[in-house]
């Protein structure tokens, strides 16, 4: 629920100017702005050439949808495609107004800025053109490219992902351009841009990206990357959407309210404003934040802001401090704020986001939030207190046009209208934008009429063992009863069925054995117990394991792998357990690796040579991110061996030795390892393989003290073996 202000005064302020408290006194009302009247004659202000025009959409047009490949050059025009991949951008409000350029083959171009924080291979993008003729005409070309930065500012054009398409003269069009096949590494800005060939046909005009980020600004051969509609609200945004393959990292909106046609509140130069937040999640890595604001005169304006725990007396929430800029002229700007790694708020939805300029500017009052929630109230800084208003009754609801995002993957909830004969939708919170509707995180909807009601959805429920059962429960119940709750299905919908209970949220890979049932990954654990229950009830062993290598499928994609800590032909010469604790074993025991995405331990080999006591295996692999995947051994490397780790797709194989005392790589153990260590603290030569050939004693740095490790390894002190004449033998002949 969120937090209730009680106010200890309450001051109304209304837009024709009642008395103020201190310097509120002399502050200008709020400012009603006039909504844009686009038509065929609106000329866009300030532009050259002259013939660009912003003209009205004609209400209830169909849309006609169509289809580029850029790869093998096919093109129709049928029903709406479905994109491959997952959205991380887009700004596709109903078609209002559209920009014709008035001469043919000008190009515009748009930013566009995803959720993917780092970056995605791009794998389909969507944008909307307008006709501007009545279909009698021959038709028009559109021409579309996707650039690495701003076209007339220096960016570069990203080949293959672009094309030329005909179409009609009359209606709208979206094209859909799928690069499925082939995904471009994209960073996480692009600029899409668009030229058609007739002067009367132009790109569809949006708002504010419902996800991700553009700012008000477009790029075109007169204005070169700061083109801009000034003197109306229309956002510099264009329709379009950007889809990309995962897996990838990224924010989602947590917060939203982002009418920028609303009223401007006028503020003096250095002045603290803030803002009560709800936030539509408990915990949250904040990754950016937006401020909506329209300046005074030209040049630009730096904004200050921070979130506070709350108003009064509210103490700053550290790293979240930042400043932005935005031009100042009359028309509506985002002023950005990125916190590069994320900051963690803690736990709790309710924040205060405070703000200023540099100079005399107005911020956006936008209303309710449609993402989250915001209190009617503002405050303003009073010394280090804060003093709390409304606009009072019948003007404008007190909240501010701010946006927050965190770092992680988009809740999926249940988009509830109140409107008697809607339906109900499971779409993440931006895509919840019915009017009088009502998001709620985590829950679902059912067909209607809603039975189990919105609010309800799977619940995988233990009873009876060892299968299990599904109802439709409220989380809370199913948590109560032992089960397990998943959104956004319902049992019985689309086939959803819970199957095995044990298959439910287990996490161990199916090439693992472990000492408990299932898992993860539901179809193999499902079949496999539907045909030895013994690993849904009882333990998945090496049966089982034996089990899903023979009849699961699981993909492992060919590649050349990068054996990235430890490198490919390693030899660790580190202690293999702390002196008089050989029961601490040390050493190597998982590495690091670029691979493609794969299913896991399905996907590994290891083998060693003539390995003392049972053979090592994978006991799990996981992916870190960007590529990479940390394959973890179920014990250390076994001293005095070689292992052999292979990727079953194209057997790629490495090797890794384990040596204690080899510390010059020799893979012969002797006195030379001790003028090796010397050698190395003295500068004299490096270490062969860096820590792995010198930090005898796993101190985690190279230091006197590995002298004396490597002695007591040539001795045999403190319960080691000695390793005086140790050898590595080749690599086992039966491993891959």
């Amino acid at each position: 629920m969120p937090i209730r202000i009680l106010f200890v005064a309450i001051i109304i302020l209304s837009v024709v100017g009642l008395a103020r408290s201190r310097a509120e006194a002399d502050r200008p009302p709020v400012e009603a702005v006039a909504p844009a009247q686009p038509g065929s004659t609106a000329v866009v202000p300030g532009a050259e050439p002259s013939t660009m025009h912003i003209r009205a959409i004609p209400p209830g047009l169909v849309v006609r949808h169509h289809y580029y490949n850029p790869g093998t050059g096919e093109f129709s025009s049928a029903a709406r495609v479905e994109p491959m991949g997952e959205p991380v951008y887009s700004n596709t409000p109903p078609p209002d107004v559209f920009l014709a350029l008035g001469l043919p083959d000008i190009m515009v171009a748009d930013d566009i800025t995803t959720t993917a924080i780092n970056g995605c291979p791009v794998s389909a993008y969507e944008f909307t053109v307008m006709g501007g003729g009545d279909g009698s005409g021959p038709g028009f070309n559109a021409t579309f490219d996707l650039y690495d930065g701003c076209p007339h500012g220096g960016g570069q054009l990203i080949p293959d992902a672009g094309g030329v398409v005909p179409l009609p003269d009359d209606g709208l069009h979206e094209i859909l351009v799928d690069l499925s096949a082939s995904p471009l590494p994209a960073g996480r800005t692009v600029w899409l841009a668009v030229a058609v060939d007739s002067g009367e046909a132009g790109w569809v005009i949006g708002t504010p990206a419902q996800m991700g980020f553009t700012r008000n600004v477009y790029d075109f051969v007169y204005r070169q990357c700061e083109a801009r509609f000034g003197g109306t609200t229309l956002y510099a945004g264009y329709h379009a959407r950007v889809y990309c393959e995962p897996p990838f990292d990224r924010e989602f909106l947590a917060y939203r309210n982002m009418d920028l046609t609303g009223m401007r509140f006028s503020q003096g130069g250095g002045e603290w404003t803030m803002d009560d937040i709800e936030l539509i999640v408990d915990d949250c890595i904040l990754s950016s934040y937006e401020i909506g604001a329209v300046g005074s005169g030209g040049g630009s304006v730096t904004v200050t802001a921070e979130l506070r725990q709350f108003c009064p007396g509210g103490s700053v929430i550290d790293g979240t401090q930042a400043t932005a800029q935005f031009i100042a002229d009359d028309a509506p700007s985002l002023a950005r704020f990125d916190l590069p790694g994320g900051v963690d708020l803690g736990v709790g939805q309710s924040l205060w986001m405070a703000f200023r300029f540099s100079r005399v500017s107005r911020a956006i009052v936008s209303g309710e939030a449609t993402v989250g929630f915001t209190e009617n109230s503002f405050g303003l800084a009073n010394g280090n207190d804060c003093d709390l208003f409304s606009f009072g009754q019948g003007v404008p609801y007190a909240g501010f046009a701010i946006s927050l995002h965190c770092l992680g993957d988009p809740p999926i909830g249940a988009c509830c209208p109140r409107v008697e004969g809607e339906p109900c939708y499971d779409v993440t919170a931006p895509e919840c934008s019915m009017p009088d509707a009502e998001w709620v995180i985590g829950q679902t909807c059912a067909s209607e009429p809603f039975d189990p009601p919105c609010g309800s959805f799977v619940c995988c429920l233990p009873d009876p063992a060892p299968y299990g059962s599904c109802e439709n429960l409220p989380p809370e119940e199913c948590a109560v009863r032992g089960g397990l709750s998943e959104a956004p299905t319902l049992c019985g919908v689309g086939g959803q069925d819970c199957g095995w209970f044990a298959c439910r949220g287990a996490t161990g890979d199916a090439c693992v054995s472990r000492n408990s049932p299932g898992c993860r990954g539901s179809a193999c654990c499902n079949a496999i117990c539907d045909l030895d229950q013994w690993c849904c009830e009882v333990a998945w062993d090496e049966v089982c394991v034996e089990e899903a290598r023979a009849q699961c499928s699981y993909s492992c994609p060919s590649q050349e792998i990068d054996w990235v800590d430890p490198p490919a032909g390693v030899i660790d010469a580190r202690m293999p357990h702390p002196l008089y604790d050989p029961s601490d074993t040390q050493g190597i025991s998982g590495i690091v690796v670029n691979a493609p995405a794969h299913d896991g331990a399905c996907c590994w080999t290891v083998c060693e040579t003539d390995a003392p006591f049972d053979a090592n295996a994978i006991a799990d692999v996981t992916a870190n991110g960007g590529g990479t995947f940390t394959v973890t051994f179920a014990r250390p490397l076994t001293p005095g061996t070689i292992t052999t780790v292979g990727y079953r797709a194209g057997w790629r194989t490495a090797e890794f030795g384990a040596l204690p005392g080899d510390a010059d790589g020799s893979r012969l153990v002797g006195p030379d390892d001790i003028i090796a260590i010397i050698d190395h603290l003295n500068a004299v030569a490096a270490p062969p393989w860096g820590l792995y050939s010198c930090d005898i004693d796993h101190s985690g740095e190279c230091e006197p003290s590995d002298i004396v490790g490597v002695i007591d390894l040539l001795n045999g002190a403190g319960g080691l073996s000695s390793w005086m004449g140790a050898t590595l033998p080749p690599a086992g002949t039966e491993c891959p």
